[in-house]
């Protein structure tokens, strides 16, 4: 064979060869490359779960916080509770007391025993009272009277009733109530004479 046809074979027979190596390399029965394996990427787990991204978890975030739970639209701008107010209860109107009108005070009386313990004597024997007051002679024994022996001109006041030979016994009350002023002197009718006697003054 001459020597231009065994080159040109031999160069037919390398490219040939060559072109078939690239086929193989680029493409297996199943379509997938075998000369270098996949590397995983940053975004995926080594068990084939998603690993999210910086931007995935900023924008979950975000999201989350942005979130009303009363279900109404986030205005982003915070509310403020009104605090409820107490509401005064009206009070009533106070209703005026009358006045009460003063009466006037009694002057204070004077009590007189008559015949303490069997004594022949008025006790006390001498008091001042002022107009208006009561005197009131009680009796602590028997057989004795009250007789004026002198009274203020207009005095109403003539002691106990009968003359002076009507004597009362214990227990026995006798009063009057003084208006006309003055000094007024009295005695027990049947003990005058041992002294028995009393006066007062009516201011």
């Amino acid at each position: 064979m001459p020597y231009s046809r065994r080159r040109y074979l031999a160069l037919a027979t390398v490219g040939s060869a060559a072109l078939a190596g690239c086929a193989g390399d680029e493409e297996r029965p199943n379509g997938t490359p075998t000369d270098r394996p996949e590397t995983p990427s940053s975004t995926q787990a080594d068990n084939g779960t998603p690993r999210p991204t910086k931007e995935s978890r900023t924008a979950t975030d975000t999201d989350t916080r942005g979130e009303p739970t009363d279900g109404s639209e986030p205005d982003g701008t915070p509310t403020e509770t009104e605090t409820p107010t107490d509401t005064e209860t009206p009070t009533g109107t106070e209703t005026p007391t009358d006045t009460e009108t003063p009466t006037a005070t009694e002057p204070a009386g004077q009590d007189v025993v008559v015949g303490p313990n069997g004594l022949l004597v008025f006790e006390p024997d001498e008091f001042t009272i002022s107009a208006g007051a009561t005197v009131t002679w009680e009796w602590d024994s028997d057989g004795h009277n009250v007789r004026p022996s002198s009274t203020p001109g207009g005095s109403d006041w003539s002691g106990t009733p009968g003359g002076d030979g009507t004597t009362y016994d214990e227990g026995y009350v006798h009063e009057h109530t003084f208006t006309t002023t003055g000094t007024y002197e009295y005695y027990c009718a049947p003990h005058r004479s041992a002294g028995m006697t009393g006066s007062f003054t009516v201011d």
